[in-house]
Formats: C-alpha cells, structure tokens, sequence
C-alpha cells in the first residue's frame, strides 16, 4: 500500500509526539470507534505494546471483498496467542497480522526500533518478531479496520512474481 513505503523511508515516528502510534495507508480506513478500543485496552493492559483489531476486507471501490479464494480473505481473522505462540507462528508460517489495524505504544519503537527500511516486502513481519521478543501483543476480535485489497495484485503485499520473489529473498 503506498502509505507503507512512507511510514518506513520518513521520519514519521520522530514527529510523533502521542503515547501511541496508528499507521494507516491511504486505501485503508478505520471505523470510529476503532481507537477509543485500542486505546482502551493498552491503558488497561501495560504489558501490551501493540493491539490491532480484525480487519473487513474490502475491494478497489470499497465494496466487501469476495473472492474466498484470495490471499487476504480471512488471513487476518486471527486468534490471540502468547507472545512465544506468535513468535513460533510468524517463522513457521508468516505474517498474518494487519498493520494498518495496529495501534503501537510509541515507547516500543525505543526499545525493538523503527522499521527496517531495507526491506521492502518484509518490514511489517521483521517489526511483529521484534514486538513479541519483548512485548505482547492482542486482537481485538472485531473488524475495526477496512483493508483493501486493490486490482492486479496492487498491494505492496500483493502476490505478484516479483513481490513473492523479493519476500522469498528478504
């Protein structure tokens, strides 16, 4: 998505001056009460760094998505895990959570550090092994976040030769 490459190559998180930061691309969208939620949780959870909520899949012209058969379809309806759980699941399956739903304690980035912007198909995965090595993390089970899921494999995720060969690489 285009807001990804923004949020890993610009000093974003320098200019960050909240408790908490909210990564949002610009094809995605939240629901309103997406943040009173997370926000919420973190206050009442201090040994959370991050929580995301499920996430509505929608298409190009933000109608609910349909092809069951997509990628995207249901990967991120995930259940919560522990912290080691996570980190078991993302070297032995992948990543499964949705960036543009998390809402991160700005705090944590002092401590597992900022995007890595050598990568290009594996930022968010390479920031979630990170988190869960010294924090958890927890789904708010409810779709509180529109992802989209653009033409043609648009997505920076998209599952197109190039991206799967460059992830493969990374």
């Amino acid at each position: 998505a285009p807001g990804l490459a923004l949020v890993t190559r610009c000093p974003c998180l320098d200019l960050a001056q909240g408790k908490y930061v909210a990564i949002v691309n610009s094809d995605d969208a939240y629901l309103p009460e997406k943040l009173e939620k997370q926000v919420a949780y973190l206050e009442s959870h201090p040994e959370c760094g991050a929580v995301l909520t499920d996430a509505a899949i929608i298409d190009e012209n933000g109608n609910p998505f349909q092809d069951e058969t997509h990628f995207y379809y249901s990967i991120f309806t995930q259940p919560n895990r522990s912290r080691y759980e996570w980190l078991r699941y993302f070297f032995y399956v992948g990543n499964c959570l949705c960036m543009p739903s998390a809402l991160i304690r700005r705090e944590c980035y002092e401590k597992i550090g900022r995007p890595d912007p050598r990568l290009m198909q594996l930022p968010d995965l390479d920031l979630w092994i990170r988190m869960c090595m010294a924090y958890d993390i927890h789904i708010i089970p409810e779709k509180l976040t529109l992802f989209r899921v653009r033409d043609n494999e648009a997505n920076a995720s998209g599952q197109t030769p190039d991206k799967i060969r460059r992830g493969a690489w990374e």
